[in-house]
């Protein structure tokens, strides 16, 4: 990514000051003297375990803890009760002398999320006080000192027994303020004058979370969620001439806490939002003036009480400031603002691709009334972003929670399990000890006196219902918008077909894939958001098809967070991305900047045959393979591709090393695995064979047998595919490349379990993560958009359009369909860098043909396929052809 347009920063990073954060929060006194706010990083149950040696005569032993919700209590196993105190729990025996015993001791808390509507974030801080007979005493806080551990497997509800006496350590936030006060999102403005209008401004900004910035009461930009989820910071460039005015001026912005706060799974981070602008202006006087981000600027908390990617928004309409940020608002009770140290890390890299935003206004297409009393609200088709509410008629205070769902069950009732913890998902069932800590659920408090609108700004997630429980009155049809959010990356592939089956797999499977991409492609918006390498490697091709993913994909495969970075298959992004966007877009740049990590990669592994036991595998496969067999098949393939890197960039010795060591691993694959007289590779199953194919491990006389094989174990399972993340992507492909194109067909039209047609039948609008579409339990994404990678077999077979083997980015292309006699047309179009390439073709079964119509863009040539007879170079121009049925 390019960083011409970055300033040289004389801006500082600010943030709120501890000392007015501490004011935000009133918690009970205590005549003992508290420790540190503690919570594990991972925000599920909390865990957490100390103990102290008690050396000497213990005369008096005095206890005291304090947490947002109903915690349970152990000293030495004997449990001591808690009561609720100003809204905050707190233990009830403050004399434990009874409890401690000579030599160790060992305390333990078990605690839950919030279980109050207008906050998430819980924590929870303590202190024991030891007498002993000599006159000393001794404090025991709550510190660093704790450990804490997830207790439980993944989706149970229940303990080890031993949980109170046997921690392992994991990550815990420790602060003296609580997390609330620390992540609290603020509002930052500074006044400033101008001697006359502005010619030229331009401003720079970023944040240590994510902000906001308005300029005289608008709001910079139509991006929202900035700067985005990169590992590496990112600043935006705004022309901000016409926001200007000779005279008064104030620059503002509102923060929040973003990917810098957050991670998948629901990992919370303790960390204060920070904010960054450089704003440089050029007056019609000539006069040149810099406003950047120091400690003039003033600070105010905000009337967002908390905010997460994961965890949603908390909003209180009762501490909005009217004019925070026009020129004549008073800010004489606002705080000076902090200058962050050290004064660090400033942005290398000013956005260059396609920022994110709201796409598109939903209106909701039914609502009902629910046997509880609350609204729900169906917007037809499952994708992500959030919720805009107009309320009339609350009272101050009233509280209204907007909770979001993907599906509902066989009764109709809302499926709430995919937005609960992993871990210990009971507590957030209804009625549970933490209810209110779900995922993506908004909370607004009502200002109350008129019409208000709400609209959350620090968050998003996936859903296609909206419940609104404590609404005053009844909420109309046009008091609710779905605020469709993602990257806002141009469509540039097109695909229609006469089979609506088809066509609704296709749009399923883009809408999921849109669904993912907030600053970085995730798994899915809903119960993760995680950076999966994996998921992306695999469906990039398809991604390729459908958007324009040149600057987006390029910029997060050097500079994105990833997850699963070190898994055979995972790891594997990191040269089949960058060769992805060279063979589509026939960027080079990318391959160099990759080039290292590529290097890395190969050194970390092994120069024999991989025999690790690979975790994941074929993800979700029906039937999987063998780790070996699978990390054997990617470091194979990973000598192939990085040695045609190491080509194109001019790396000759590389490139010869790297050939090398693929055919030596080759033979030693094929050796161990392959039964050359039967065409079978051991795994014995789809993807067992889908694997050697795709990924050119099959020795040249074998390839025929092997795809035999791949179709017999197809037709076994009756047309239906057996297959993962990772081989997917390639099983129609493949079948079409070795003649079985009707079997290709039989898959792409199934039905019946497990199967594209079983997902979109159980209700599903986007591609599920397991082909068990909205079948599964509580736990299965309703968007996951890896299985959607068959949209890669509509645009490359039955359009045909297709790149050539040796000339990259549609300058040469191939053009090839698929024609099926019971299809009655398929039309595709792809807007490569040259122009727009069609391919149509109709079937006229009254006279048993088809007519097939393509465009060659100006600048290109194609390779033209026409079934029986060789293909042949055709120059730019439309052309129609009549293929006549087979006999």
């Amino acid at each position: 990514m390019n960083s011409t347009n970055n300033p040289v920063w004389q801006a500082k990073w600010i943030s709120a000051p501890d000392a007015y954060l501490e004011t935000l929060g009133r918690f009970p006194g205590s005549s003992l003297p508290f420790g540190s706010w503690i919570w594990p990083e991972a925000y599920s149950r909390a865990h957490l375990i100390s103990s102290f040696q008690s050396s000497g005569n213990i005369v008096k032993a005095m206890l005291e803890f304090q947490c947002d919700n109903e915690f349970d209590l152990y000293l030495n196993n004997q449990p001591i009760s808690v009561m609720r105190i100003e809204g905050i729990w707190v233990s009830e025996l403050p004399d434990v002398s009874h409890l401690i015993h000579p030599g160790e001791n060992h305390i333990a808390v078990r605690g839950y999320l919030s279980n109050a509507s207008e906050h998430f974030l819980s924590a929870i801080r303590g202190v024991i006080q030891l007498e002993y007979a000599d006159g000393h005493q001794e404090i025991l806080q709550t510190d660093k000192g704790w450990k804490n551990a997830v207790r439980g497997g993944y989706w149970q509800n229940y303990e080890p027994e031993d949980w109170q006496t046997t921690p392992l350590a994991a990550g815990l936030s420790v602060t003296r303020l609580h997390p609330r006060q620390i992540r609290r999102s603020c509002l930052f403005r500074h006044h400033f004058q101008l001697d006359s209008k502005a010619v030229r401004a331009v401003v720079h900004v970023t944040a240590r979370g994510l902000y906001a910035l308005h300029i005289n009461g608008k709001k910079v930009g139509q991006d929202v969620l900035t700067p985005d989820a990169s590992k590496d910071l990112v600043c935006q460039q705004y022309d901000v001439t016409d926001y200007l005015t000779g005279g008064n001026n104030v620059i503002a912005a509102i923060t929040g806490n973003g990917w810098y706060n957050s991670e998948g799974w629901g990992t919370v981070r303790v960390r204060k939002p920070e904010l960054l602008v450089q704003l440089t202006v050029t007056t019609g006087n000539g006069t040149s003036v810099s406003i950047c981000t120091d400690g003039k600027w003033k600070v105010i908390a905000s009337p967002l009480l908390e905010d997460d990617i994961q965890f949603g928004e908390r909003y209180d309409a009762r501490q909005d400031i009217p004019g925070w940020d026009l020129p004549e608002t008073d800010t004489d009770h606002w705080f000076p603002a902090e200058v962050a140290s050290p004064q660090a890390d400033y942005p290398a890299i000013c956005q260059d691709y396609e920022p994110i935003r709201i796409i598109r206004r939903v209106r909701p297409e039914i609502k009902r009334k629910l046997p509880d009393g609350n609204w729900l609200f169906d917007f037809g088709k499952n994708t992500s972003g959030r919720v805009c509410l107009k309320v009339r008629g609350a009272n101050s205070g009233d509280r209204i929670c907007i909770r979001m769902y993907e599906r509902l069950d066989h009764a109709g009732d809302p499926v709430w399990g995919i937005y609960s913890d992993v871990f210990y998902h009971d507590d957030n069932a209804p009625g549970g000890k933490a209810a209110m800590a779900l995922k993506n659920m908004d909370v607004y408090i009502c200002r109350g006196g008129g019409e208000e609108v709400y609209e959350p700004r620090f968050t998003y997630t996936g859903f296609r219902y909206a419940c609104i429980e404590g609404y005053p009155g009844e909420p109309g049809l046009d008091d609710l918008a779905f605020m469709v959010i993602h990257t806002d990356l141009p469509q540039t592939g097109y695909f229609t077909a006469g089979s609506k089956h088809l066509s609704n797999i296709c749009a399923a499977a883009l809408r999921a894939y849109q669904s993912n991409i907030h600053g970085g492609p995730t798994d899915c918006p809903t119960r993760e958001k995680n950076f999966w390498n994996g998921d992306i490697q695999a469906f990039a091709p398809t991604a390729c098809w459908y958007l324009d993913n040149s600057r987006f994909l390029a910029h997060w495969t050097i500079h994105g967070r990833k997850v699963g970075s070190t898994e055979y298959g995972w790891a594997d992004e990191v040269y089949i991305l960058p060769w992805v966007l060279y063979r589509y877009y026939g960027d080079t740049a990318t391959l160099q900047a990759a080039y290292p990590a590529m290097q890395q990669l190969i050194a970390g592994r092994d120069k024999t045959l991989a025999s690790t036991n690979a975790t994941w595998r074929d993800h979700l496969a029906m039937k999987n393979v063998p780790g070996d067999f699978f990390a054997a098949c990617y470091q194979c393939y990973m000598y192939k591709i990085v040695s045609n890197i190491a080509s194109v960039l001019g790396n000759k010795a590389d490139s010869l090393r790297y050939r090398e060591l693929f055919g030596k691993l080759c033979d030693g694959f094929n050796e161990k695995y392959l039964d050359e007289a039967t065409g079978v590779y051991e795994p014995y199953c789809q993807t067992g064979a889908i694997l050697p194919l795709a990924l050119g491990l099959v020795p040249e006389g074998m390839k025929v047998k092997v795809a035999e094989s791949l179709n017999r174990f197809v037709v076994e399972k009756d047309y239906h595919p057996t297959t993962g993340l990772m081989a997917t992507p390639h099983l129609l492909p493949l079948l079409c490349d070795f003649g079985y194109a009707d079997t290709a067909q039989k898959l792409a039209l199934q039905t019946t379990f497990p199967s594209w047609g079983f997902i979109l039948n159980t209700g599903a609008t986007t591609i599920t993560e397991s082909w068990w579409g909205h079948e599964r339990g509580l736990e299965a994404s309703m968007n996951h958009y890896i299985h959607g990678s068959i949209g890669r077999w509509f645009f490359e077979y039955l359009g045909g359009i297709r790149l050539d083997p040796e000339i990259n980015a549609f300058k040469r292309f191939i053009l090839k369909p698929v024609f099926y006699v019971d299809q009655s047309h398929v039309s595709v179009s792809y807007q490569s860098r040259y122009g727009e390439i069609k391919s149509s073709w109709l079937n006229i079964n009254t006279q048993g043909r088809w007519r097939w119509t393509f465009t060659i863009p100006k600048d290109t040539t194609a390779m033209v396929h026409l079934p029986g007879t060789e293909p042949e170079e055709y120059e730019a121009g439309t052309y129609a052809r009549e293929i006549p049925y087979p006999e």
